[in-house]
């Protein structure tokens, strides 16, 4: 993660403070483009309990269900 600059970090806290910083570390992984299954094995998670995650941070942030979470996400690189 250490290749994700403090502004992703700053960025994405300033428009959405609501998040907390588990969140802000999973949406990092997911703007790197880790898969579920990656994502899953780095925080010891089932690949269905990171589709809930996202799911549950897809909706702190407001979005529809239309729009993608990564190309959201990365809008604050």
């Amino acid at each position: 993660m250490d290749n994700l600059s403090g502004e992703f970090y700053n960025k994405i806290k300033i428009n959405h403070s609501n998040l907390t910083d588990s969140d802000v570390k999973f949406a990092a992984m997911i703007v790197m483009k880790m898969s579920n299954k990656e994502i899953g094995i780095s925080k010891n998670m089932s690949t269905e309990t990171v589709k809930t995650t996202k799911y549950r941070l897809k909706k702190k942030l407001k979005l529809s269900s239309s729009e993608d979470l990564g190309d959201y996400l990365n809008g604050f690189l």
